[in-house]
């Protein structure tokens, strides 16, 4: 790839980190999600969205709690989103805390609840 592409194509990435960032700032909910399923876009980018919008300069529970507005804007939030009774318990369990390193969720080997029971 020629190094002008190369440039064009980080200029654009910078542009859209922008554009999510600004409409996060003045209150546009934003979500976890990746185009996975689209080309070179799978679900191992996933716990890199985190991280990437920290390096934005969002919090690590700010980056975290685009999860939880996940729930919110598919308003299944009365089911999922958070560990409460009667919700159902999706979760990882972790090595670290990731409100202290937002890359902890990135660990290869994390445990995998779906519905409380361990899938991975």
């Amino acid at each position: 790839m020629p190094d002008w592409e190369i440039k064009k194509a980080a200029d654009a990435l910078d542009d859209l980190y922008n554009n999510i960032m600004h409409a996060w700032k003045r209150g546009v909910p934003i979500t976890l999600g990746t185009d996975a399923g689209t080309p070179f876009n799978d679900f191992t980018m996933t716990p890199m969205e985190f991280q990437l919008m920290v390096e934005q300069g969002a919090t690590n529970f700010d980056s975290l709690e685009t999860s939880y507005t996940s729930a919110k804007l598919m308003k299944i939030d009365k089911e999922y989103g958070t560990l409460e009774p009667n919700k159902y318990a999706d979760f990882l369990v972790l090595d670290n805390n990731p409100l202290a390193d937002v890359k902890a969720v990135q660990q290869e080997d994390k445990a995998v609840y779906k519905k409380g029971v361990q899938v991975y």
